[in-house]
């Protein structure tokens, strides 16, 4: 698929129009926890795991809202397809609850090509435990058009962002000393 100029004006049009609707609808204690999320980590009692999983949890709660104003639905599956960065502490927390054997000689992976290695039957085998970059990727356009490998890189669109979620995730990683980062078919292979 190639774009013409007036479609990719259209998307990032839309793209910023989404972001502006999520921010001006989202519900106000959704708003305000969220602008406070990081100063919770340093109050949030337990091990890196369940920081982890507070974490998750509460961006389940974040984009279960943003889910209602985007395309990406159950079935979508293109940015199984692209590069999927994980850090090492998401790689442990997903062998740890899953049993998910790592392998234990990696091979240098072309992370370009091949869909991430737990898209199965076209959904995620891992949901309830995959990453952090998968949690927040939506797509902002009106459809997932921009979302198919052949072109997500040929345009940019506003992204949805939320800054104290980002903070958080840092000074996790950054607390358990994993932060070390590695594409998710480096860690699993396919």
């Amino acid at each position: 698929m190639i774009a013409n100029q007036n479609e990719v004006e259209a998307s990032q049009l839309t793209a910023k129009e989404t972001v502006n609707k999520i921010e001006r609808l989202m519900p106000p204690s959704l708003k305000d926890k969220e602008e406070q999320f990081a100063y919770t980590f340093a109050r949030h009692n337990g091990n890196t795991y369940s920081k982890l999983q507070y974490l998750y949890d509460f961006m389940g709660d974040v984009y279960g809202f943003v889910g209602n104003h985007v395309p990406c639905k159950k079935g979508c599956n293109h940015c199984c397809h692209i590069p999927v960065s994980i850090s090492e502490l998401e790689v442990e927390y997903i062998i740890k609850l899953t049993n998910i054997k790592r392998p234990k000689v990696t091979s240098l992976v072309n992370v370009d090509k091949g869909p991430c290695p737990f898209l199965k039957k076209g959904a995620c085998a891992i949901y309830k435990v995959r990453p952090f970059v998968c949690r927040r990727h939506v797509m902002l356009d009106e459809t997932a058009k921009w979302c198919h490998v052949d072109v997500c890189d040929k345009i940019t669109l506003t992204q949805l962002t939320f800054s104290e979620i980002d903070k958080f995730y840092e000074l996790l990683l950054h607390a358990s000393g994993k932060n070390t980062r590695l594409d998710i078919r480096e860690a699993f292979g396919y």
